[in-house]
């Protein structure tokens, strides 16, 4: 008898599964029989036996009556109204588990071999025989069915215990998948903050050797130059510009280091109200561009480079106390492609720098020039003195005089 077995749920078990009472009690056996005085010795003989037996006069009130409280079904072939096979058929679709052994009269060979065949009952047994033998038989199957529902509810408490080991499993590999993701979140974060700190070191370095460099020289050009080597390796940069204007007269001196090491210089004046340069002059703002051609302030008069073709910028207002006194850039990001806040931040920083740099070295040029001044005023007054200064009218050749003469010359 097939009976492939698949129950998941408490509901499913108890479709198939006798009551615990009828398990522990007597095993309930149906007779299904249209002759009223065979159901009355078959149930003196299984009541005698050990059974509690359920009499069905006829195949309707076999499947009216029939539950899974039912171990066996002694089911007769031949009825008035419905035959044993319709019956065989209909029990089979409310318990397909339950065993029915098919009683009677037919003996030919040929018909209980179609009937095994066609409907797979648990045994054939012919009318009028041995009652050892159908007892036997009901033994088996009782027993079969009894068996059966064992490994039905090992069946489905195994099932319980897989799908309870499922869940733990799955539990098991949510918590795994967690903790490597936890784990791939803190390595992140902590190379991302080891990353920051290496970021902030170096930035302090730079800042160092700015200051190393500021304080080693007076030389303006040298100290820019320096300067844009700095800023264009940190923010990882094609090219940095420093455009230096005179607010008189709108004159600009930029001063270029482009890919290569490679330094231009060029003056022009900003005496139209264009350009990116222009723009953070007036507003004295910071500005990222990552696409030039698609911003309408970019004009290639102030912007563009000479020789070089500009993709993305990066501008910072140099300021001091006094006001702004240029324009810092950087000039094609590399690599990423795209100047981002880190950048800014950065270059911000190397500009404050450069913006006091200039301011320092325009005051020293200042002192310079103003004493270079006092010096060649000092000579025409002395020359004008000496011109002045005769001792020709003095008359006196003692050695008195001579001393008095020579410390007047002195003082």
């Amino acid at each position: 008898m097939e009976s492939k077995i698949n129950i998941k749920t408490s509901k499913d078990l108890q479709l198939f599964c006798a009551d615990e009472s009828a398990i522990s009690g007597k095993p309930l056996v149906l007779i299904v029989d249209d002759n009223e005085s065979l159901l009355q010795t078959l149930k003196y003989i299984l009541e005698d036996d050990g059974y509690s037996v359920l009499l069905a006069r006829n195949g309707e009130t076999a499947i009216k009556y029939f539950n899974n409280n039912v171990y066996t079904v002694i089911l007769d072939i031949i009825m008035p109204d419905i035959n044993g096979f319709k019956v065989f058929e209909e029990l089979k679709k409310i318990n397909p588990y339950c065993p029915i052994i098919f009683q009677t009269g037919f003996v030919e060979k040929q018909n209980r071999d179609n009937i095994r065949k066609n409907f797979r009952p648990y045994a054939y047994v012919i009318k009028g025989q041995d009652p050892d033998q159908l007892l036997d038989t009901l033994a088996g199957a009782v027993e079969y069915y009894k068996n059966f529902q064992e490994n039905l509810k090992l069946n489905y408490e195994l099932n319980v215990l897989n799908q309870e080991l499922v869940r733990k499993t799955d539990d098991i590999t949510k918590a795994n998948a967690n903790i490597r993701n936890f784990n791939r979140t803190l390595t992140e974060t902590v190379e991302k903050q080891v990353k920051e700190i290496v970021r902030k070191e170096e930035i302090l370095a730079r800042i160092i050797e700015i200051g190393n460099i500021i304080n080693s020289s007076l030389d303006l050009n040298k100290i820019l130059v320096m300067v844009m080597k700095i800023s264009k390796s940190m923010t990882n940069a094609e090219a940095c510009s420093i455009i230096l204007f005179n607010e008189n007269n709108n004159a600009v001196n930029r001063v270029t280091l482009k890919k290569g090491g490679k330094i231009s210089k060029h003056s022009f004046e900003l005496n139209e109200d264009k350009g990116i340069i222009k723009w953070v002059i007036q507003h004295k703002e910071s500005l990222i561009i990552n696409n030039v051609y698609s911003d309408a302030r970019f004009f290639n008069k102030y912007d563009e480079i000479e020789g070089f073709v500009t993709e993305s910028m990066l501008c910072i207002p140099l300021r001091v106390k006094e006001g702004i006194i240029g324009v810092a850039q950087v000039i094609n990001k590399l690599g990423e492609k795209v100047f981002c806040e880190n950048d800014k931040d950065i270059f911000s920083i190397l500009c404050s720098q450069v913006a006091l740099t200039v301011k320092n070295a325009r005051l020293f040029e200042e002192t310079n020039q103003a004493k270079e001044t006092k010096e060649k005023e000092n000579l025409i007054l002395k020359d004008r003195l000496r011109e002045k200064c005769t001792y020709k009218n003095i008359i006196g050749t003692s050695n008195k005089m001579a001393e008095l003469i020579e410390t007047v010359k002195k003082v």
